[in-house]
């Protein structure tokens, strides 16, 4: 009997090697349309009776970055192949975590593509996540999606929830599909008129404080900052004196695995958004997550690059706005709503100017996103922070149909057809970035992730292999990972291309 049978990975390490990234393009790969988004031909480890009629290349892909991985390597093109088992053992709580943010594009709702993680990706992980469990343990699909989106819109217009509810009545184990928001925006006119209670995470959350460990300890700005709502004073109360609070959700620190399956997009604040930009999602309270800090970087913020004439004047009027819709009602809102092309006309569109850190030089989000990673990395369920890892990760970059330009949420649809895969979310974002034609250099959330005050990265940039589904040889090194894209960045990144 096969020796890596009675191999399973400890509690927050995998056996997957890390340093270890697969690049699979299939250039006639579409997104099957028809949920449950079986494949049209069983392989032989496929626990199910039941295929398609609809050609489903996205799950052959899927396939075939565990193939590229060599994980379960010995038994591959068998019955018995169960890759994951290098990652999951029997009894596990796994989250899958893809991206929801919302459910259409911003401005062109009919366009989702691009935005959102195809359910086909995710079908696809569900099989094998399944396979690993064996019957036994837990399996949760959850998001933190952008306040003010549509969830039931956003999983039901993608066939999430259709297949969630088909693989879990096949399944020995149910598959829980979760929003793990506690309230819902309605907004209108750009602006937030009032708030709907939701159910949240069933396992709440937990406050975690970073204190000095966090990456904005010796940060050399000093300007205040901006969250993600209108109370910026909320933000500042947490991330002062030593003290960098984030409020994490249950769900995601219960979980002894965390698959990632987030969408290859360029981001206007970080550059591109990929595994460790998605870890907002498992996030809490939004606005304790510094965005950027006020005013420019002579004045010790990133919200834009310069001194502009009017930039006091903007965040006076903006900032005294702001402040009044925390204190008012719908009335003060719809007001301002009515006003904010006149705002737009006085300092310009955030698609014409930048502003709200939407460039280069943003210096907050990295710091952010890489604490998030530090905490779901090393944070226990009672929110003690570890020394070694307490999860395993395993990440899958639906790059099937990508988005470029301003994105994430108005990015223009690229049928790039590509998946990335690996266990490290440090190192799939670097390669992908590079695949993509973004320069992994460029991006402080990906070039700081390397030099991280917490062990993020298993390997330097040079010391990764990655194998490409077209080529028989593995590139080794980040350098010599080949563009197969050329994403068009948001136009505050254009002088770091």
């Amino acid at each position: 009997m096969d020796s890596c049978l009675f191999m399973v990975p400890e509690r927050g390490h995998s056996l997957i090697d890390a340093r270890k990234a697969a690049v699979v393009r299939t250039p006639e790969a579409v997104y099957p349309m028809t949920p449950p988004f079986d494949p049209e031909t069983a392989p032989p480890e496929y626990p199910w009776d039941r295929t398609s009629c609809e050609r489903n290349i996205v799950y052959e892909a899927v396939r075939k970055t565990l193939v590229l991985l060599e994980l379960d390597k010995a038994r591959i093109g068998t019955s018995s192949w169960n890759p994951l088992g290098e990652l999951i053992n029997p009894g596990d709580m796994v989250l899958i975590k893809p991206n929801l943010v919302c459910e259409g594009r911003e401005g062109k709702p009919d366009q989702w593509e691009q935005i959102i993680t195809s359910a086909a990706v995710t079908r696809a992980i569900v099989d094998y996540v399944l396979i690993a469990l064996s019957g036994s343990g837990r399996v949760v699909i959850a998001d933190s999606p952008q306040t003010d989106s549509d969830f039931e819109l956003t999983v039901g217009r993608s066939g999430l929830r259709s297949m969630v509810d088909e693989i879990g009545a096949r399944a020995s184990l149910p598959i829980e599909l979760l929003d793990l928001r506690k309230e819902r925006w309605i907004v209108r006119d750009g602006v937030c008129t009032g708030s709907v209670s939701l159910p949240g995470d069933p396992l709440g959350e937990v406050l975690i404080d970073l204190g000095e460990k966090s990456h904005f300890n010796g940060s050399s700005g000093n300007a205040p900052f901006y969250g993600a709502n209108y109370d910026s004073e909320e933000t500042n109360r947490n991330h002062r004196n030593g003290h960098n609070v984030y409020e994490i959700c249950g769900t995601a620190l219960a979980a002894d695995v965390i698959i990632n399956i987030p969408k290859l997009k360029t981001h206007k604040k970080c550059g591109m958004t990929g595994c460790l930009k998605g870890m907002v999602g498992l996030t809490g309270n939004k606005n304790l997550l510094p965005h950027y800090r006020f005013g420019p970087p002579s004045k010790g913020g990133d919200q834009f690059p310069d001194d502009r004439r009017n930039g006091f004047l903007e965040n006076m009027l903006v900032g005294e706005a702001k402040k009044l819709l925390v204190r008012g009602g719908k009335r003060t809102a719809s007001l301002l709503g009515a006003m904010k092309p006149l705002g737009y006309k006085l300092f310009g569109s955030t698609r014409q100017v930048i502003r709200s850190g939407n460039w280069s030089g943003n210096d907050t989000i990295w710091r952010t996103v890489l604490d998030l990673a530090a905490v779901l990395h090393f944070c226990d369920s009672s929110g003690v922070m570890h020394p070694e890892p307490v999860r395993r990760f395993f990440n899958l970059v639906d790059g099937v149909v990508g988005g470029e330009g301003n994105g994430p949420l108005d990015a223009e649809p690229v049928q790039s057809r590509l998946l990335v895969a690996g266990a490290s979310p440090l190192i799939v974002d670097a390669v992908s970035a590079a695949v993509a034609g973004i320069n992994p250099s460029f991006l402080p959330i990906v070039k700081n992730g390397f030099s991280s005050n917490f062990p993020l990265f298993p390997c330097g940039p040079d010391e990764l292999t990655v194998s490409y589904h077209s080529e028989e040889t593995a590139r080794h090194g980040l350098g010599e990972v080949t563009a197969l894209l050329n994403l068009k960045p948001h136009f505050g990144w254009n002088k770091s291309q």
